[in-house]
């Protein structure tokens, strides 16, 4: 699957990024039939701070979503105990994340999803910021892991492995040059 790009997505900005928000859907979830409600697409901010997924307090009364639990999540603004409700994200690369338990917390204005680590840790999350322009990706499921000091030291290893091999081609020319001299 490590080829399937439909599996994975890459959101770029336009220059440096600050926060990682992308578009999501929001679906009712299929497991549940009894919960209905017409999908929206929605803004997210992706979170690996956060263990949970999360959803706004407005996305909540809008949708008018039943909570089936609660949960106290430990916020910036310190514990907060909030309801939780049951639902399917639809992620950029057009992956549907089913039942997923979300809790309803306060999110910034243009934001109405939070996407946690329950959510990434499913798969291969990366952040770049290359020549000053933000980007990430992520794919699901995980193919392999990303090492970037592994490659780091092994490119540096190619580099030093160049650099004595030209180190040993100069003393070998040096040497012939010798022996050329001592002939004559």
């Amino acid at each position: 699957m490590s080829g399937d790009i439909r599996r994975a997505f890459t959101t770029k900005y336009t220059g440096k990024g600050l926060q990682l928000i992308n578009r999501i859907v929001i679906h009712p979830p299929r497991q549940f039939s009894e919960i209905q409600f017409d999908k929206i697409a929605v803004n997210a901010i992706w979170d690996t701070g956060a263990t949970h997924s999360c959803i706004s307090s407005r996305l909540a009364k809008q949708l008018k979503l039943i909570p089936n639990s609660k949960r106290t999540t430990n916020t910036a603004g310190g514990l907060k105990t909030s309801d939780v409700y049951t639902i399917d994200i639809q992620l950029p690369n057009r992956v549907i994340m089913p039942s997923v338990m979300v809790a309803e917390i306060d999110l910034i204005d243009s934001v109405d999803a939070l996407i946690g680590m329950d959510i990434i840790g499913e798969g291969d999350f990366a952040v770049n910021s290359y020549e000053g322009i933000t980007s990430f990706s992520f794919r699901l499921p995980s193919c392999h892991t990303v090492d970037y000091a592994n490659t780091e030291n092994k490119r540096n290893e190619k580099k030093l492995s160049s650099t004595e091999k030209q180190k040993k081609k100069a003393k070998r020319k040096q040497a012939n040059k010798s022996r050329k001299k001592n002939r004559k």
